[in-house]
């Protein structure tokens, strides 16, 4: 349920995400995370037929606006520092910050990798479309 890759290490990264979540269903999480030693996410949760976004920091969540739309931008910028932030956009032209700074762990075998998940603990359904990923290279 998580597809992962390495992430690069340069002066200036960022990963975007569009996802269209017209079909996603109560008890189901979806978006864009980190993974290492540590973890972070910043996605989407849906309960009781809402959607909210939610930040995730290893077992911490923090649950942000409810969404009233058909798809969601989700982005992490980072730089040589490690220090990746996650942004949100409602129209994928304004990206708003969300959530506290994640501080990626380079030391360990696989270092960090940036992934997209999506699951459900309560019941085997729902489903979101990631339209696209883009990762630009400098």
């Amino acid at each position: 349920n998580t597809l992962t890759q390495r992430t690069f290490r340069t002066p200036s990264n960022y990963v975007t995400i569009r996802m269209d979540i017209r079909q996603m269903a109560n008890g189901q999480k979806a978006g864009l995370c980190h993974l290492s030693s540590r973890s972070s996410g910043l996605g989407i949760v849906q309960n009781n037929g809402k959607q909210h976004l939610e930040f995730r920091y290893n077992d911490q969540s923090t649950i942000g606006i409810e969404l009233n739309q058909p798809y969601i931008w989700l982005q992490s910028r980072w730089g040589l520092d490690g220090k990746s932030q996650y942004y949100y956009s409602l129209d994928g032209d304004v990206f708003i910050p969300f959530g506290q700074t994640y501080q990626m762990v380079w030391g360990n075998y696989r270092g960090d990798r940036i992934g997209i998940y999506s699951f459900n603990d309560q019941q085997e359904t729902g489903w979101v479309d990631i339209d696209y990923l883009h990762y630009p290279t400098n």
